[in-house]
């Protein structure tokens, strides 16, 4: 998802939040692996996660997390949101991501008051969110995700040195509205591109992502292009 991700560390999987643009291309993913016959159990790898059910993997708690340079990270729970993780749980996520300072990690919800669960949020955390519009009624559309402009007001009110913002995909905006969102947020970095899999209504023009690009480099955003295209 992340060109700057070194690793998909998955101790937790599955969402609920039925995203249109999720079910073609991740959750698609890792319905094909999850499916697959394991050749050293001769099962299937989990039925879980080919439904897309939230669930734990505490055995992958332990897995090897390579050391990140700048501007890389290791994404947590990438195959699912982590507001449905159990909290009891989350903190032992959590305690590993503590245990290695000299790792990068984000954690990303389109939910992002979850985040309040979190007590001690570790230095080394990046806490992202999906922003792909300003206007309600668009998202909903897509998603059954809470408001974009509720995500927007409970994210502002996480305090957190890294935080970052995934304009993806992105539908129709209010120009002067992103910019003021992400103006109050101040997020590290923003991502930004149109739905991979060509699949959504209501996506902007090429200029108007541009300009909104332009813009938010003109103050000093990090933004890092994904998938561009004419329309």
């Amino acid at each position: 998802m992340y060109k700057a991700s070194v690793k998909q560390w998955n101790p937790f999987c599955g969402c609920n939040f039925k995203c249109v643009y999720c079910t073609t291309s991740f959750q698609a993913q890792v319905k094909r692996y999850s499916n697959a016959i394991n050749p050293k159990t001769g099962k299937r790898n989990c039925p879980k996660c080919s439904s897309w059910t939230p669930h734990n993997h505490p055995e992958r708690l332990d897995e090897y997390l390579p050391i990140t340079k700048k501007g890389e990270f290791i994404f947590v729970c990438s195959n699912g949101d982590i507001s449905f993780c159990p909290t009891p749980y989350l903190k032992q996520i959590l305690k590993r991501i503590d245990e290695k300072p000299d790792r990068t990690f984000l954690l990303q919800s389109k939910n992002p008051i979850t985040f309040n669960r979190i007590k001690s949020i570790p230095d080394n955390l990046i806490l992202g969110t999906t922003i792909e519009t300003n206007r309600d009624a668009l998202a909903k559309k897509v998603s059954k995700a809470p408001k974009v402009s509720k995500r927007f007001e409970d994210f502002l009110k996480v305090k957190h040195h890294m935080k970052m913002i995934t304009i993806e995909p992105v539908l129709e905006f209010d120009i002067n509205t992103m910019l003021e969102w992400c103006m109050k947020v101040k997020p590290v970095m923003i991502w930004m591109g149109y739905d991979s899999k060509k699949k959504l209504e209501g996506e902007p023009t090429l200029t108007l992502l541009r300009e909104l690009r332009r813009r938010l480099n003109s103050l000093r955003f990090n933004v890092i292009l994904k998938t561009v295209r004419q329309k």
